[in-house]
């Protein structure tokens, strides 16, 4: 989910009114204050909140999560894939392998046939 969602603020928002939302529902949520402590929802929901506003507190974070969605919005990227990124030849197409030497072929010819009768 969308973490200006979670705190229920526009992108656009202050961080004085993101911190007003963060506090707003962490009351809410909090597991140690909010009636029904044990529901794992409640707990789940204080924990996506807590890691949204961690995000967005911080500018220089608020920044790369602003461009990740930029970017997820503008759709996947031509050509992409995870294996890709680890490979050093990404998107270029493989050459065929090189057939294997016989191994045997090559000791023959540098060594001389070896016979078993001696």
């Amino acid at each position: 989910m969308d973490h200006y969602q979670t705190l229920g603020v526009p992108r656009d928002a202050s961080p004085e009114a993101i911190r007003e939302a963060f506090r707003r529902l962490t009351r809410r949520h909090h597991p140690d204050t909010a009636p029904g402590a044990t529901d794992r929802d409640r707990a789940d929901r204080f924990e996506a909140v807590k890691k949204a506003y961690d995000v967005l507190r911080d500018a220089d974070s608020r920044a790369r999560y602003d461009e990740s969605l930029q970017a997820g919005e503008r759709g996947p990227q031509p050509h992409f894939t995870w294996t890709n990124i680890a490979h050093p030849r990404a998107g270029r197409p493989r050459r065929a392998a090189p057939e294997r030497p016989d191994l045997d072929a090559m000791i023959d010819a540098y060594f001389g046939r070896w016979s078993d009768s001696g």
